[in-house]
């Protein structure tokens, strides 16, 4: 499917385990079980497949029966046929692609609707034009005078910014950072929050992008044309420093444009609140660079016992 396509899919994956893990702690704090309120938080830090069975075979022995197939089953990693048969056994019909995008764009996520938006395309929004317009009016009257007249702004100060594009959809910025290798293992929404500050700028054929000496301070991230820093070539879906926002270091030349770029950039700055800001963000991409190193560290070890040339 399409990277948006990808997007939603976690996107929905991730509200389900949301909803699950308010559920247990609901629960525990019923039956006042220390063990299912350990074994909920153990479950939704968990990042590998045994990490998670671990703490769901912990809730399903301490969970109410009736609880069991509704709930672990619904979280636990199953295949899509196998989570159908799940579904039929506890009597809930799947409901069809259709009524599942009237409900999303009818829904209180916005990121969840745009994802929906995005992958709906032009005919699909034409088809659901009326869901999308009242979904907008339920929006507009529910926001404050304050929050429609700062995002009334932003779109003013968007249009007049120099060097920046006609604003790509919220859900293009996310695909394009979600390629990013140290961003790629953010939830959807920390990654909507990254989007949020990160801004779209094109460069013409033979411009600078950063001069030899200068910083560079701000994740680039190439969508469209070709940079060149020396003898590398950056091209679509490339990054010009990775560790640019967590470790910024001089470029030792120019970073150029060899072929008119459209960009986008997040400035250190920008992603230094965010790490202040947005919970988890900072251990997020914490493991991101220790797994770098650990792979890095990996590679690189010779064990004493291998024999030595010469």
């Amino acid at each position: 499917g399409e990277p948006g396509d990808e997007l939603l899919v976690r996107r929905l994956e991730e509200r389900l385990r949301e909803i699950a893990h308010t559920v247990l702690l609901l629960v525990s704090a019923q039956r006042r079980s220390r063990a299912i309120a350990r074994a909920a938080v153990a479950w939704r830090h968990a990042r590998a497949g045994q990490e998670r069975a671990r703490a769901l075979a912990v809730i399903e022995a301490a969970l109410p029966r009736a609880l069991v197939g509704r709930l672990v089953e619904a979280v636990d990693d199953l295949t899509p046929a196998d989570r159908a048969a799940a579904l039929a056994r506890a009597g809930i019909e799947l409901p069809s692609r259709d009524i599942a995008n009237r409900a999303e764009l009818a829904g209180r996520d916005r990121l969840a609707r745009a994802l929906v938006l995005h992958t709906l395309g032009a005919a699909g929004r034409s088809a659901h034009r009326d869901t999308i317009a009242q979904a907008a009016q339920a929006e507009a009257l529910a926001a404050s005078a304050t929050d429609l007249l700062r995002r009334l702004t932003e779109a003013v100060d968007d249009d007049v910014e120099e060097g920046t594009t006609d604003m790509p959809s919220r859900v293009e910025t996310l695909i394009a950072l979600g390629r990013v290798p140290l961003l790629a293992s953010l939830s959807t929404r920390q990654l909507a929050d990254v989007a949020e500050r990160a801004r779209w700028v094109t460069a013409r054929e033979g411009s600078i992008v950063v001069t030899a000496g200068d910083p560079i301070d701000a994740l680039i991230v190439v969508e469209d044309g070709e940079l060149s820093v020396g003898d590398r070539r950056i091209g679509k879906g490339e990054v010009v420093d990775e560790l640019a926002c967590v470790a910024p270091a001089a470029a030792s030349t120019d970073v150029a444009v060899v072929r008119g770029a459209r960009m986008i950039r997040l400035e250190r700055v920008d992603f230094e609140e965010l790490v202040d800001d947005v919970p988890g963000l900072a251990s997020a991409v914490c493991r991101a660079l220790g797994e770098r190193a650990r792979k890095a560290e990996d590679a690189s070890y010779r064990s004493p016992l291998a024999s030595r040339s010469g």
